[in-house]
């Protein structure tokens, strides 16, 4: 008898993993799934009319070397964004680094001299997370080139500039 009743505890246990096991599983998939539908979510925005207008209007303005640029603002604050949520885990890190990383590097980039004055004005740490992300992204891809030159061929082409 006892080993009867020994065997199903062990019948229970290994269930109960196995289920434990199953579940783990599962809340992995949803968090992939959610994960994905908020960087999807992103991207839409990031090519929504709206979007694609301030990104236009912020390339122009910092080729013009314009001192007042709230739409570059607005990028920026876009792409900050998506660093605090791959900071907070909500969206995966890997994912969105791909997905934005060619923006990321280059308005960062390209709009340093105007954080460095907004810094100046306002709080010092302003973008500092989008800072580090692009350095790590431009670190990571020496193969890319940066150059004034390569920064104003992609402010040209985000501000529909022949």
């Amino acid at each position: 008898m006892l080993q009867i009743s020994n065997i199903a505890s062990v019948v229970g246990i290994f269930s109960s993993v196995i289920a434990m096991i199953g579940l783990a599983m599962q809340l992995r998939r949803s968090s992939l799934t959610l994960q994905t539908q908020a960087l999807l979510g992103m991207e839409n925005r990031f090519y929504s009319t709206e979007m694609k207008t301030l990104r236009q209007t912020a390339a122009r303005k910092l080729l013009e070397a314009d001192s007042s640029n709230c739409e570059l603002e607005d990028v920026l604050d876009f792409l900050h964004n998506i660093v605090m949520l791959i900071e907070r885990k909500v969206i995966d890190r890997k994912l969105a680094i791909e997905f934005y990383k060619y923006w990321i590097a280059r308005y960062w980039l390209a709009a340093k001299r105007y954080v460095g004055n907004l810094r100046q004005i306002d709080d010092p740490n302003t973008y500092k997370k989008l800072e580090n992300l692009a350095k790590e992204i431009i670190d990571n891809s020496p193969e890319i080139n940066y150059s004034d030159e390569a920064m104003k061929v992609f402010l040209k082409k985000e501000g529909n500039i022949k």
